[in-house]
């Protein structure tokens, strides 16, 4: 099962999409920190160190995933479309529980905000 250049563009195009979220993510932090009254810039970095935490153990989680699967598991459109669908909600299990683990007040925020959402 030999995928070769595929993983080589796989990984290219995941780190380009990566670090421009990351970029985003700054961008957008320094335009919030202008719009919030008394968010400081410690707030600010311990808030973004958190994510990159659960961020990063999230990929590591992903990248292992892929390099098992390349390795075990099945080739063509459908394995594919398998591989989405363990992918996904191991992403996000990962991140949520890592975000929980740096204690991400993002993260209860994100779960108020599903929470209110799910009663109506």
């Amino acid at each position: 099962m030999a995928h070769g250049h595929s993983d080589v563009g796989v990984a290219l195009l995941t780190g380009a999409v990566s670090v421009t979220v990351l970029m985003e993510v700054v961008w957008l932090s320094l335009i919030l920190r202008g719009r919030v009254a008394g968010l400081s810039l410690r707030d600010l970095g311990r808030s973004i160190l958190r994510t990159l935490a659960a961020s990063g153990a999230m990929g590591v989680a992903l990248l292992a995933l892929l390099y098992l699967w390349r390795r075990f598991g099945p080739d063509g459109v459908g394995g594919d479309a398998l591989l989405l669908l363990v992918a996904l909600p191991l992403g996000v299990a990962v991140y949520a529980g890592w975000a929980y683990i740096v204690d991400a007040p993002e993260l209860a925020t994100a779960w108020a905000i599903v929470h209110t959402r799910l009663r109506r």
